[in-house]
């Protein structure tokens, strides 16, 4: 199930060709024939801008058919998704001076775009479509965070590349991922070889990866992959960074043989750890109050 908007110049002549040249080395942009299509790795977040083919069969009473600019976005999606999206098509409504025709809402004719408008109806659109699915699907088990926690994360993994660029290659910034637990999500950063790094202090576990660092064995070093909570790390780094805000800053020049020795003293992960698309992480209140929770 998806979301569409249709798009067209509110004066002048649309052109095809500028159009789809104003994505060209945009970040997390990649042009397919006649669609942009946007993917952010970091966030999950996902839609795409394409322009209508004039072969495309219009019916005549067909009120998009004038506008050249398809918007589209999946429903069944966490509400963090419309935040990333709005910025985007915002910046492309206000580029070329487009009028917006939702056919999700309108009847007849486009309407001077809103960015709240447009937030707040894929939000209303998005909680039907999940209940229209979960319907179908009652015993489906669904991972769920509260919608609070999943903005919070969205905006770390959003402005993650900036803090890098930022603070350089001599600290790590990582993106905050979603993990399976038993019954629960589990949100997680990985922590590689005990490198200076920028930890947001919300999560709840870090992975630890040791290669170079790792213990040596009867045949050399073996790399180990262990689990330990923030809450359990976060006393060991303690002496050897600064927090900040909603981070944690552990900037080193190397790393501390008690902070080393912690790191190998973890019991290694007896299996990986199964890794969550945040796609598939939904709100919590949606999902509750679709199923009468």
């Amino acid at each position: 199930m998806s979301y569409d908007l249709h798009l067209k110049p509110r004066l002048g002549e649309f052109s095809p060709r500028d159009f789809l040249a104003s994505f060209e080395g945009r970040p997390r942009y990649t042009l397919n024939g006649t669609q942009a299509w946007y993917e952010n790795p970091d966030t999950g977040v996902t839609f795409s801008f394409e322009v209508n083919s004039d072969d495309d069969e219009v019916e005549d009473d067909d009120p998009a058919g004038s506008y050249p600019v398809s918007f589209n976005m999946n429903l069944f999606r966490p509400s963090f998704f419309v935040l990333e999206a709005e910025l985007e098509l915002t910046r492309v409504v206000r580029q070329f001076d487009f009028e917006v025709f939702d056919p999700q809402f309108d009847v007849k004719k486009g309407a001077a775009y809103e960015p709240s408008r447009f937030v707040a109806q894929w939000q209303w659109a998005n909680t039907s479509a999940t209940a229209a699915l979960l319907a179908d699907e009652k015993d489906t088990p669904v991972r769920t965070l509260p919608a609070a926690t999943l903005e919070r994360i969205w905006r770390w993994n959003y402005d993650r590349s900036a803090l890098q660029s930022k603070l350089g290659d001599s600290v790590f910034v990582p993106s905050i991922m979603f993990f399976a637990g038993s019954d629960v999500v589990n949100t997680v950063v990985v922590w590689a070889d005990c490198i200076p790094c920028v930890f947001p202090t919300f999560v709840d576990r870090v992975v630890v990866y040791l290669q170079q660092m790792a213990p040596w064995r009867l045949f050399g070093r073996k790399p180990t992959l262990a689990q330990v909570d923030w809450r359990r790390l976060a006393p060991i780094l303690d002496p050897h960074g600064r927090p900040d805000g909603d981070t944690f800053r552990v900037d080193y020049q190397e790393a501390p043989p008690d902070v080393i020795a912690f790191a190998r003293s973890l019991k290694p992960s007896a299996t990986d750890p199964v890794g969550i698309q945040p796609a598939l992480v939904l709100d919590a209140e949606i999902v509750a109050r679709v199923r009468g929770g």
